[in-house]
């Protein structure tokens, strides 16, 4: 039987085929669909991959990578003969994003979805205790899981596409109605989905969750970057939201850049070089911390979150209300 598995990421993908998972290839999908444009397929490769080339561009020596959608396609043969396609799913947002994802983009390709299975793994099978993601699964544990895969659901199905909607919507109102409707399936899932409202600006202090642990991480572990960005890491983990280092290397770049009105940190040292990096806060990332003033007002902003690109040049500004978290403008 030739059973192909998908998983979220190359470290988890590495550590599928050195288990004993019955398999015939692993297709790992390496992109943080967390951050930057979520788009209809058709526009997909286009738009991960000018996202990524502005992410690397602050970085020297790092190679672009692949999108999700150009993975699958080298691929797709393999797919289309596969018995089986098993999607390993972990609770983290990327990997529910991603199974999302993957399940749409099996559909474009024309794969059949009644082929596809999903493995959730939400709990370390061993100890019992909840897991923020497949990473984090011990070694062993791929053997003890491997047989708990199972076929979706049409309710299921008809839920992942509500909620592609929601994550490619030009517009916040959608995921407002999401955020206030239980579906009866995929609880996680719905969950994870409701969190991109996490990466909206703060009506507060115009940060968003994301920047707010970044900032916080400066204040509580600065100024060498290797402490903050360790900071960062184990808060973000915590949250279920594991954001590598790279994204958080950019994060803190973008932060300091001289075309902002008012930086929020300032760097010494080599650049790149977390050893050597000096990071502080700024008097204006301290007045904003404490909700005295606004970033998206005194910075502006420009970013994508999911398929809403938010612009205060054009006007199209959302915030995230900061008692009842609803999308607001």
């Amino acid at each position: 039987m030739k059973i192909i598995h998908v998983a979220q990421c190359s470290m988890v993908g590495g550590l599928i085929s050195q288990s004993s998972v019955d398999s015939y290839c692993v297709i790992a999908q390496p992109d943080s669909l967390s951050f930057g444009p979520i788009c209809e397929l058709a526009q997909w490769t286009k738009q991960r991959r000018l996202f990524w080339q502005e992410v690397c561009s602050l970085l020297s020596n790092f190679e672009l990578p692949y999108d999700n959608l150009t993975w699958l396609i080298n691929c797709k043969t393999d797919l289309e003969e596969a018995d089986e396609i098993v999607i390993w799913v972990g609770s983290s947002l990327d990997e529910q994003l991603t199974f999302v994802w993957i399940i749409t983009a099996l559909k474009y390709l024309g794969i059949e979805t009644e082929r596809v299975q999903c493995l959730e793994v939400y709990h370390n099978p061993i100890t019992r205790k909840p897991l923020s993601a497949l990473s984090l699964l011990p070694d062993d544990g791929f053997d003890f899981v491997k047989n708990q895969r199972r076929r979706l659901t049409s309710k299921e199905l008809g839920f992942i596409e509500q909620a592609w909607a929601v994550m490619v919507s030009d517009s916040p109102k959608s995921l407002n109605i999401f955020l206030k409707t239980d579906f009866g399936v995929l609880p996680i899932l719905h969950q994870r989905v409701c969190e991109l409202a996490n990466r909206y600006p703060d009506s507060a202090n115009g940060l968003s969750q994301f920047d707010s642990f970044i900032l916080h991480s400066c204040k509580d572990h600065g100024p060498g970057a290797v402490y903050i960005l360790v900071g960062v890491i184990d808060k973000t983990m915590n949250d279920s939201h594991h954001v590598g280092d790279l994204l958080i290397k950019c994060r803190l770049l973008q932060m300091a850049s001289n075309d902002l009105n008012k930086p929020l940190v300032k760097i010494t040292g080599t650049v790149g070089d977390l050893k050597s990096m000096s990071v502080k806060l700024t008097d204006t990332a301290l007045s904003v911390l404490a909700g005295a003033e606004n970033n998206v007002e005194i910075n502006g902003i420009n970013e994508w979150v999911g398929g809403v690109y938010l612009s205060l040049s054009t006007g199209n500004v959302w915030f995230r209300d900061s008692v009842s978290g609803e999308l607001i403008k």
